[in-house]
């Protein structure tokens, strides 16, 4: 559904992208490291997002990175001549591929609680070689499928692993803190 102001309806379902991307890590997780690593951030993310849109009850996006719930939208769309700035005002903007700081912006209830170490474990998940590659270009777990297997190694993994379980075990415990606003 659009409007003049270029409202949609929000059609990515981060939940069910959670649970398929949880499914292909399974599938995949043998000596596929790089593989496992770009799957991990990304269970991650669509983990984190999907709680956004749960706590923010959103339902519309506008240029893909700003994210409206119905109140708001039904607001903003009932009046007349809004310029940019006050479109922008009162949205959120979808997070990116920033797993530490959609934590911090949006899901206060979690990064109040938060312990350093599973802080220090997010980054890593972030940024599964830890810089410490040749390029220093490849940095994230999306940049990351562009990276040979021959950039790290197995201890990179290892490490990146166990930081991958108890991020997720760490969210698990913890996502009943969430409120919705």
């Amino acid at each position: 559904m659009s409007s003049s102001y270029g409202f949609e309806d929000l059609d990515e379902d981060y939940n069910k992208v959670y649970h398929e991307r949880k499914r292909d890590l399974a599938h995949n997780i043998n000596n596929r490291n790089i593989l496992s690593m770009h799957l991990g951030g990304i269970i991650i993310e669509c983990y984190l997002k999907n709680l956004v849109i749960k706590k923010f009850r959103i339902t519309k996006t506008r240029l893909k990175n700003l994210w409206y719930g119905e109140q708001l939208y039904n607001a903003l769309n009932s009046q007349n001549n809004l310029r940019n700035p006050e479109l922008k005002k009162d949205a959120i903007i979808n997070p990116g591929h920033n797993l530490v700081t959609t934590i911090k912006d949006h899901l206060e209830e979690l990064d109040a609680v938060m312990p350093s170490d599973i802080v220090e474990k997010l980054k890593r998940i972030e940024d599964p070689l830890n810089k410490s590659n040749e390029t220093k270009r490849i940095s994230t777990y999306i940049d990351i499928r562009y990276c040979a297997e021959n950039l790290f190694n197995q201890d990179h993994y290892n490490q990146w692993f166990s930081a991958f379980i108890d991020v997720l075990k760490w969210l698990d415990d913890n996502v009943s803190l969430i409120q919705e606003v």
